[in-house]
């Protein structure tokens, strides 16, 4: 995930300076109407006074009109004063603003240009002498570069190095729970992580000569609830990763205790509101073919998977991999690969039945409307040839 620029504080700055602008101006536009109520006013008293009359101003009628006068234009100087005041506060403040705006994207390029630095320091530790360094080296480059937000081309590199054997399946698989765990990351992280599982369920159980059996790998946030919140894309493909994991070993390796986590997430996934039919279809038929017998399954759930596959139709591609279950829950050999999850379409289910079946059902029917119009044809004859001949003999 590439760190981004954060655009809400010039924003909020812009909206900042718009408001003290307008608020400026009110104030401008009330001083200017007060000063013009002093002027009115002052005139208005200078002629009740009778100044321009000819006659002479007592002392004491001077002395008040003068102390109207000064206390009058002494607020509006004062007024006046502290808007100047303010106005040079005001852009005092902006043009400290923008140098810390300029400061602040200083810092964020300078702390791109190292992360770029980091990043390239990092992926030399992956290699040494023309080949891949140690495992132990390898998971703390990758994982670094994966705290460090490397994004997508983080995990494509973590899928690499997993196909190369480069990383162990404990780290990699870790890393793709903390991907998927990770409510910040985007839809194509999420989707790489989701790839790079289905395309590396080889490294997620142990292999006929491993000499640990008793172990399998597997992200835990798929076994505590499903991402229905995620990219259809993604969730496509984690779904194929956890039909595959199944047809990597027998089923009586399965039967031994593992096969809980990949019944678990299918389980999860029947909450999904696009491909949790995908997902009754294939519970369906593991139990059909008798090979959850060692996985306790609640009533609700068993309920659920039975209601939910019986109102679809698997498409055609999904259908081979529902029959290569079948085989592989039968003990029966079959391939181990299915169609890459970048090529699963968009979507394993159609609402509709194939339109041969619609076909044939309606040929079927037809069939059946004509035979039984037949036979009742026939038998109307001969009811009437029998009643023909009862009236010729009582004739």
């Amino acid at each position: 995930m590439v760190a981004q620029r954060s655009t809400r504080e010039p924003v909020d700055e812009v909206g900042s300076q718009g408001t003290r602008s307008r608020l400026t101006t009110v104030i401008w536009t009330i001083l200017t109407v007060l000063v013009t109520f002093l002027i009115g006013v002052a005139v208005l008293l200078l002629l009740k006074s009778n100044l321009f009359a000819g006659d002479k101003l007592s002392a004491d009628d001077t002395k008040s009109l003068w102390t109207f006068l000064g206390v009058a234009f002494g607020i509006v100087g004062t007024l006046i004063g502290a808007l100047l005041t303010a106005q040079h506060n005001h852009r005092t403040h902006i043009l400290a603003e923008q140098v810390k705006i300029q400061e602040q994207e200083l810092a964020r390029e300078t702390e791109e240009r190292l992360k770029v630095d980091t990043v390239a320091k990092i992926l030399e530790l992956v290699t040494v002498d023309g080949g891949y360094a140690p495992r132990a080296r390898v998971a703390g480059a990758i994982a670094t570069l994966m705290q460090l937000h490397g994004g997508a081309v983080s995990i494509r590199i973590l899928g690499e190095l997993w196909a190369a054997d480069a990383v162990d399946s404990s780290t990699a698989v870790w890393l793709i729970d903390r991907t998927l765990r990770d409510s910040s990351a985007t839809e194509d992280e999420t989707g790489q992580a989701a790839d790079v599982l289905a395309l590396q369920v080889k490294h997620l159980v142990p292999s006929h000569q491993d000499i640990h059996q008793e172990w399998c790998h597997w992200p835990k946030s798929l076994t505590e609830s499903w991402p229905s919140d995620m990219a259809f894309g993604t969730r496509n493909a984690l779904i194929a990763a956890v039909t595959q994991i199944l047809l990597v070993r027998e089923l009586a390796w399965w039967e031994l205790g593992a096969l809980r986590t990949p019944v678990r997430t299918m389980v999860n996934a029947l909450h999904d509101p696009e491909l949790g039919k995908c997902s009754a279809l294939i519970l369906k038929t593991l139990l059909d073919s008798g090979a959850l017998k060692t996985v306790r399954l609640s009533e609700d759930d068993t309920a659920r998977i039975n209601t939910m596959s019986s109102s679809v139709e698997p498409t055609a591609w999904f259908r081979t991999i529902l029959d290569k279950l079948g085989i592989w829950a039968s003990g029966q050999p079959t391939e181990k690969s299915i169609v890459p999850a970048s090529t699963l379409g968009p979507s394993p289910l159609t609402s509709k039945k194939p339109r041969s079946t619609e076909d044939s059902e309606l040929a079927a029917r037809t069939a059946l409307t004509s035979a039984l119009e037949g036979k009742t044809t026939k038998s109307s004859r001969r009811k009437r040839k029998a009643r023909g001949a009862s009236a010729a003999k009582r004739g």
